[in-house]
């Protein structure tokens, strides 16, 4: 956002950033916001944010490891190359 001053950011995990409030993220500001253009509207929120779903989101992946200490020590295998 920085490097770009972007007014807006936003992350699929639902964390929004705006430049005029210092480049921080806030759920309070996203939400006061949110209401205030449904108060401006008749529409309800899925067609209002509608037209913004352009990427595809995976949702959180977990996976499981029988041997925790060996993933662990794979992990860092990989890491340090």
């Amino acid at each position: 956002m920085a490097e770009r001053d972007a007014v807006f950011g936003g992350e699929h995990s639902g964390h929004c950033y705006f430049r005029n409030f210092w480049r921080a993220g806030t759920g309070m500001l996203t939400a006061l916001r949110v209401l205030a253009a449904l108060g401006g509207q008749d529409r309800p929120l899925s067609q209002l944010t509608g037209g913004y779903t352009r990427y595809v989101a995976s949702g959180e992946i977990n996976c499981h490891a029988d041997d925790v200490p060996a993933k662990l020590d794979e992990v860092e295998a990989v890491v340090r190359r």
